[in-house]
């Protein structure tokens, strides 16, 4: 029973560090969050993914398990590639993979994340409340409830990891970079 509880927050750890990470193309004419549409599943995976996302929250959803898709398949770059600008300009991929957060960020357990709601924030931002779901130690299904903020910016729905907001907002107040 202890292992399983070890194993339960090790893995809540994993998911709250590496959900934070996830670019998306928006479309900026839905401005009120709806329900989460359509699942598909992928049977290489066993994740879902949303068909054809339309409101901004289905977008959302999509981003959030497209990342973690790909981080399930040990693919962290696109976890970097959803870090604000100024975070890349200063940090190479590598240094990246090296920090200790990214180092043990995986996500093999998890199956899909549902998003129950998007609360925008003046489409700069958005509050996401969600479900985790994975599967235990023991192939038994789990779930638990998380908040998460992701960011519109430069065209595109971002929770990054690593990256702050206000960091970037004094890099682009300084033209760092551009």
């Amino acid at each position: 029973m202890n292992i399983m509880k070890r194993s339960y927050s090790a893995i809540i750890l994993l998911l709250t560090v590496s959900i934070g990470i996830f670019v998306v193309n928006c479309s900026k004419d839905a401005e009120t969050p709806q329900d989460v549409g359509e699942f598909e599943t992928d049977t290489t995976t066993q994740t879902y993914a949303i068909k054809d996302p339309v409101t901004v929250t289905d977008t959302i959803s999509y981003v959030l398990n497209e990342a973690m898709t790909r981080l399930r398949y040990k693919d962290k770059s696109g976890l970097y590639d959803n870090e604000f600008e100024y975070y890349r300009a200063q940090n190479d991929f590598d240094q990246y993979l090296n920090t200790r957060q990214m180092e043990f960020a995986q996500a093999d357990t998890l199956t899909f994340l549902e998003v129950i709601e998007a609360k925008l924030h003046e489409h700069d931002s958005a509050t996401v409340d969600l479900y985790i779901h994975y599967e235990g130690p023991l192939g038994d299904h789990h779930q638990d409830r998380d908040t998460i903020v992701v960011y519109y910016h430069d065209g595109r729905w971002l929770k990054p990891t690593m990256s702050k907001i206000e960091e970037q907002l004094k890099w682009e107040k300084t033209k760092g970079g551009k």
